[in-house]
C-alpha cells in the first residue's frame, strides 16, 4: 500500500533559518535552501512578488545582489497528485545608491547668470538611494551649509549671493557621496566710484600730480572713464590719468565715470568727482581809482590780488622815486582779504613815483611784486631860490631859473617891470632860452631828482632900463606860474638877517643867521662879540659865498667867560663893499650851576633880538622919508636901489598864476648900501640931517673904513684864521674896534 505525505508546514524549513536580509548592493547573498518532507518528492518553486519565478528547486541563488532583487521572495512547496501546498518568504533589502554623478538637478541647467535684486525659482537635487538619501546644499568659498534639504531657496539675489553651490547627497546606511554643482553670477555695481587719492587733491603750480586712479567693484566687469568737468573733455584711460607740470587753469572737477559693461541686460553706472585745487602765488594789480592824476585831486591806488590759496599777506604799498623809497604820510586802507589801497586825499607833485604793492600767500617764499607808476600833473614849479640877479651897467647878467614842468611847458616868457617881453633880437642883446635839465626836490623830506628844464635869460651892455623887476612867466596845460626877480646892480652885500643865539652854555654859544643878497659876488660873514657895547672883537668869519638858498648858517662861538653877557652883531662884505651892521644882541653864558637854566636864556635873546630887529626896520623908513624929502634919492632911483633885505627862514612861494588867475608874491625889499647917482654918500648926508634935527647919538654913522697895507686879506685882528683860506679879498678890511660903540 502506498502513503502519501506532506507537504507540511511543519517540516518546511529555510536554510539559513533568516526571513529577512539586508545588504549592500553588490555584496553576496548566500543560497537559501527550502526543504520539506512529501511523499512523492516535494515541488519547489521561487518567485517574486510579481509570480516571476526566479528558481525551480528549493535554491534561491541570488549571489551578488542588485538593487532591482530587492524583493520579498516565497518559497511554495507542493507535491503532485495534491493541492496542497506550503510556502516560506524570504525579504530581501538592497541598500544603494547614491551612485558618482547619479545627482539630478532640477531645474536641469547648472549655470545661472541673473541681475541683483531678482528672484531665481528654487533648485531641486535627486538622485536613486535606498533607503533615502540625505541631501545638503553648502555654498562655496565657505563651506557653510545654506541648506540641508534637496532644495537650494536663494531667494531676492545680490553680490553676496554670488558663488558655486553644491549638492551632496549621502546614504544613510552606507559610506560615500554623491555632489552636483550649480554656479549662481550676480551682476552687480557699481555701488560707488573709489577715487586715489582722494578728493581734494591739492597741487603746487608747476608740480606733477601722483597718478590718479577710478575703481569699482560690478559683474561682470565696469569700464572707468575720466573727463574734465569744465571742458567736458576725456583724460587718461583705463580709469587712470596724470597732470604733468601743472598749471592753474588745470583745476577744477574730473569726473569718474563707473558704468556696468552688461549695458544690455543689465543698466548701472555711478559718477565719483575729484577735485583738484592748484595753489600758486598771487597775481597782484596795482591799479589807480582816477586816471586824472592832477595836483590837488584824491587819489586812491588799489593792490588786488588773485591767488589760490587766496588768504593774503600785504606788505605795503610803497613809494619809490628812480628806485629811492620815499617815506610818504599816507595810511593804508585794509580791504576785503583780496585788496589793499592807499588814500591820497590831496595829490601833490612828491606823491609822484612808482607805487609796489609786496604780497605772499604762502606758496613761494618770495613776494608777488605789482607796481604803478604815478605821474601828478602839476603847474611849472620853480626851484631856484635867487630872487636877485647882479651887474654892472656896459656889462652882462646871466639869469638861469630852474623849474619842472609836467605836462610839458608850452610857453617861458620873460617880462621887464614896464611889460615888455624879452625875446631873442638880431643884435642879441637880449637871449631868451631854455633847455633840460635836473633838478633837485624833496619828496617828504627825500632828496630827489627831477628831469626838469633851466629857462635863461642873458641880457648883454645893460643899460640903467635893464635894471628892476621881472617876471618868468611859465605855461603849461594846467595854467601859469609867475617868478618874480630883480636884476640889479652889482653892490655890496645886504646883510646878514633873522640873527638867533641859542645853545648857550658856560663856554660856548652858536649863532645863527639867513644870508642876504650877496650883490652878485661871494661875500663873508662876520661876527663881533662885546661885553659894554663900546669895545668890538672880530670873533669868527664865516665864507657864505653866493648861496643864495634861504636856509640858515650858523656859526659857534668858544672859549666865553662863563656868567658873562656878551652882545653879537654881524655884516657882510664882498669885493664892492661892506654891508650895514645887523641888529645887536645879546647873551649870558651860564654858570655851572645853571646849566639846565640854558633854554630860558636862549628865549631871552631871541626876544631882544627881535625887538632890535624892528628898531631897524622902522629906522629904515626914517632914512628913506628923510633922503626924499631932501631929494638926495629920487624914486626912480629908489627902484635901481632895491635888495632884498630881510629873509624868511622858510621859504616863501612864488606867485602863481592858475587857470588865469593871478595871486601876488611878497616881496622883501631894503636900501641899497651905496652913494646915490650923484656919489654923495647917503649914510653920512643921514647922519648931519640927524644931527641937525636931533642932538642925541645917531643910530647910523659912517662907519670908518682903513685901508690895508696889502691887497690881500690876511688876518682879523683876534688872530683867528680865515675858516675858507682859499678866498682872497682884495682891497678890503674887517671893521673891527668902532669908537663909539657902533
Amino acid at each position: 500500500m502506498i502513503v502519501t505525505d506532506g507537504p507540511d508546514t511543519s517540516t518546511t524549513t529555510l536554510t539559513p533559518a533568516n526571513t529577512t536580509y539586508t545588504l549592500v548592493e553588490n555584496t553576496r547573498l548566500e543560497d537559501i535552501v527550502c526543504a520539506a518532507d512529501c511523499y512523492p518528492e516535494c515541488q519547489y518553486r521561487w518567485t517574486k512578488p510579481d509570480n516571476t519565478v526566479v528558481s525551480n528547486n528549493g535554491v534561491l541563488s541570488l549571489g551578488s545582489l542588485k538593487r532591482n532583487e530587492a524583493a520579498t521572495y516565497t518559497c511554495t512547496v507542493t507535491r503532485s497528485r495534491t493541492t496542497v501546498s506550503v510556502t516560506k518568504q524570504v525579504s530581501v533589502v538592497v541598500i544603494y545608491g547614491p551612485d558618482a554623478g547619479s545627482v539630478q538637478l532640477y531645474p536641469v541647467k547648472r549655470t545661472y547668470t541673473e541681475n541683483e535684486g531678482t528672484r531665481p525659482d528654487d533648485i531641486t537635487c535627486s538622485t536613486a538611494c535606498y533607503p533615502n538619501c540625505i541631501y545638503k546644499w553648502t555654498k562655496s568659498g565657505t563651506n557653510a551649509v545654506v541648506s540641508n534639504t534637496a532644495v537650494l531657496t536663494l531667494g531676492t539675489l545680490n553680490k553676496d549671493k554670488a558663488a558655486t553651490y553644491t549638492c551632496t547627497a549621502t546614504n544613510p546606511k552606507k559610506s560615500g557621496t554623491s555632489v552636483t554643482d550649480v554656479t549662481v553670477h550676480v551682476r552687480y555695481g557699481p555701488d560707488t566710484c573709489t577715487i586715489s587719492p582722494a578728493s581734494p587733491l591739492t597741487l603746487t603750480e608747476g608740480d606733477s600730480s601722483p597718478t590718479v586712479s577710478c575703481e569699482s567693484e560690478c559683474y561682470p566687469s565696469c569700464s572707468h572713464t575720466w573727463s574734465n568737468v569744465s571742458s567736458n573733455s576725456p583724460i587718461g584711460g583705463n580709469g587712470k590719468f596724470q597732470l604733468l607740470q601743472t598749471t592753474r587753469y588745470q583745476a577744477g572737477n574730473y569726473n569718474c565715470f563707473c558704468k556696468n559693461t552688461a549695458s544690455v541686460q543689465y543698466v548701472r553706472n555711478q559718477t565719483a568727482v575729484l577735485q583738484i585745487i592748484i595753489q600758486y602765488p598771487p597775481d597782484v594789480t596795482v591799479s589807480l581809482s582816477t586816471e586824472d592824476i592832477t595836483e590837488g585831486n584824491t587819489l586812491s591806488i588799489s593792490c588786488d590780488a588773485n591767488g589760490v590759496p587766496s588768504v593774503y599777506n600785504y606788505n605795503g604799498l610803497t613809494q619809490t622815486w628812480n628806485g629811492n623809497p620815499v617815506p610818504n604820510t599816507h595810511t593804508e586802507v585794509s580791504g576785503t582779504p583780496k585788496h589793499s589801497s592807499l588814500h591820497i586825499p590831496f595829490l601833490q607833485l612828491q606823491d609822484s613815483g612808482t607805487y609796489t604793492c609786496y604780497v605772499n600767500n604762502g606758496v613761494k617764499t618770495a613776494d608777488t611784486v605789482s607796481s604803478v607808476t604815478v605821474k601828478v600833473k602839476v603847474l611849472p614849479k620853480v626851484f631856484t631860490l635867487l630872487s636877485m640877479f647882479a651887474g654892472r651897467v656896459g656889462g652882462t647878467v646871466n639869469v638861469s631859473v630852474q623849474f619842472y614842468s609836467f605836462p610839458d611847458i608850452e610857453e617861458v616868457v620873460f617880462k621887464r617891470y614896464d611889460d615888455q617881453t624879452k625875446t631873442n633880437d638880431t643884435a642879441r642883446k637880449y637871449i631868451v632860452s631854455h633847455n633840460e635839465t635836473v633838478v633837485g626836490d624833496k619828496f617828504y623830506g627825500k632828496d630827489v631828482s627831477l628831469s626838469g628844464m633851466q629857462a635863461n635869460l642873458v641880457i648883454s651892455n645893460l643899460k640903467q632900463e635893464d635894471f628892476g623887476s621881472y617876471a618868468l612867466i611859465l605855461k603849461n596845460e594846467l595854467g601859469k606860474t609867475i617868478t618874480q626877480f630883480i636884476i640889479d646892480e652889482k653892490s655890496p652885500p645886504s646883510g646878514a638877517f633873522d640873527i638867533k643865539v641859542d645853545n648857550i652854555l658856560q663856554n660856548t654859544a652858536r649863532v645863527s643867521w639867513i644870508p642876504g643878497f650877496h650883490g652878485g659876488f661871494a661875500q663873508t660873514f662876520l661876527i663881533q662879540l662885546s661885553t659894554d657895547r663900546k669895545n668890538w672883537r672880530n670873533e669868527e668869519t664865516i665864507f657864505g659865498g653866493t648861496d643864495e638858498s634861504g636856509e640858515p648858517m650858523y656859526e659857534v662861538l668858544n672859549n666865553l667867560q662863563e656868567s658873562t653877557t656878551y652882545y653879537v652883531r654881524m655884516y657882510a662884505f664882498n669885493s664892492e663893499g661892506n654891508s650895514p651892521f645887523s641888529e645887536i644882541h645879546n647873551f649870558t653864558t651860564l654858570l655851572i650851576t645853571e646849566v639846565q637854566e640854558n633854554s630860558a636864556a636862549a628865549i631871552t635873546a631871541g626876544a631882544l633880538g627881535g625887538a632890535i630887529s624892528a628898531l631897524v626896520v622902522i629906522a629904515v623908513i626914517v632914512i628913506v622919508v628923510v633922503l626924499v624929502r631932501r631929494g638926495i634919492i629920487t624914486k626912480d632911483s629908489i627902484r635901481t636901489r632895491i635888495h632884498i633885505a630881510i629873509r624868511k627862514k622858510q621859504k616863501e612861494p612864488t606867485e602863481m598864476e592858475t587857470y588865469g588867475q593871478d595871486s601876488s608874491i611878497r616881496m622883501y625889499e631894503h636900501l641899497k648900501h651905496t652913494t646915490d647917482s650923484g656919489q654923495t654918500n647917503l649914510y653920512a648926508v643921514l647922519k648931519a640931517d640927524l644931527q641937525a634935527t636931533d642932538n642925541g647919538k645917531s643910530q647910523y654913522e659912517n662907519l670908518p673904513k682903513e685901508v690895508s697895507t696889502s691887497s690881500t686879506y690876511m688876518n682879523i685882528s683876534t688872530g683867528k684864521s680865515n675858516k675858507n683860506p682859499n678866498q682872497t679879498y682884495e682891497n678890503l678890511n674887517l671893521r673891527s674896534e668902532i669908537p663909539g660903540g657902533k
